[in-house]
């Protein structure tokens, strides 16, 4: 693992300058994802872009309508944030729960919604992939943890992207032409792949003020309680005075994804028994993700466990958003 040039531009317009002159350039955040792909011999980019200098990207402001993180946050600062404690609380869980508290402390919050997707069979020492054939990932025609897949199945495993999704949060980009904003959920594509260009840089995520008795909870599914990636995480956004709630599923596919169907039948269900509903959407939104066929099994675990690590998931963040939950653990209180 050789880098043959470390630039750290002063400012942004620089920094874009430098990602678009140099086609084998990356950006180097806080280094937890890019550099185990570099010492696998995944990634060997010959210049790495250091966004430390530019402060703008190390800030979280309160505004008058939401708040603004930088994407070079770390997810240390973002759980000690008293703001966010208090009105983005799945979000802080979701950051808590990532990695060690080592990693914690140097990996960023455009890092983690960026991160490279990861499959059991690509996400291996440079040695072991010359026994094998190139798949999707290596610039091959084929998928090795679904073998009759037309496409790259590796999974998305970002705890934050979830929550961030949930609240409808809004992603800003810096590119040549100048600060791009955008949704959240329109940065992944069907295919797994990022709606970002290599020059283009996160430079922050923009959260609007939640309703007023917004509840929200995050939970993950992991073999491990933090160390491992997430076998399944979710979070779930209960927007009582507007009759709304937000569902998004991570770590079962390439992207995030939002159970539109499941969150269209709560409205509909308002005055049903709160525990009927805790039944009934649970039954929906089982039904719905598996109707999407776009889960993979991995090496610990296979497809009809994650599925009823989901359903159990599940079912516990909507008694809790639901069910007389202001005193109870994951509740987030906006009044």
């Amino acid at each position: 693992m050789t880098i043959k040039k470390w630039v750290e531009p002063a400012d942004l317009n620089e920094a874009v300058t430098v990602l678009n002159n140099n086609v084998n350039a990356i950006i180097y955040a806080g280094g937890t994802d890019i550099l185990p792909l570099m010492n696998y011999g995944l990634k060997s980019p010959e210049i790495c872009v250091s966004l430390r200098k530019c402060k703008l990207l190390t800030e979280i402001e309160v505004e008058e309508n939401g708040i603004r993180i930088g994407s070079m946050v770390n997810l240390v600062a973002l759980t000690e944030d008293k703001f966010l404690k208090k009105t983005f609380s799945a979000l802080v869980s979701a950051a808590i729960r990532v990695a060690s508290p080592q990693i914690r402390n140097i990996a960023t919050v455009g890092g983690n919604i960026l991160q490279e997707r990861r499959c059991k069979y690509y996400n291996r020492s440079e040695r072991w992939r010359d026994k094998i054939d190139s798949c999707f990932l290596m610039g091959g025609d084929r998928c090795y943890q679904v073998p009759k897949s037309d496409r790259c199945c590796a999974l998305y495993y970002s705890d934050l992207a979830t929550p961030l999704m949930a609240y409808q949060a809004v992603i800003e980009i810096w590119r040549k032409e100048g600060l791009r904003k955008v949704e959240i959920g329109k940065v992944f594509s069907g295919d797994g792949t990022r709606n970002i260009n290599k020059e283009d840089i996160l430079t922050g995520i923009f959260l609007p003020l939640p309703q007023s008795k917004t509840r929200a909870v995050f939970i993950k599914e992991s073999i491990r309680f933090s160390l491992d990636f997430p076998v399944v995480n979710l979070a779930v956004v209960n927007s009582p005075n507007i009759k709304k709630i937000g569902i998004v599923v991570g770590a079962m596919a390439p992207y995030p994804l939002r159970l539109s169907d499941t969150e269209g039948s709560f409205s509909r269900l308002i005055n049903v028994n709160t525990v009927d509903i805790v039944e009934t959407l649970t039954e929906m939104a089982y039904e719905e993700l598996k109707k999407k066929r776009l889960l993979v099994s991995e090496v610990d675990i296979n497809t009809n466990q994650k599925m009823q690590r989901f359903k159990g998931a599940f079912k516990s963040a909507l008694e809790q958003v639901l069910l007389n939950s202001r005193n109870m653990k994951g509740d987030n209180q906006y009044d």
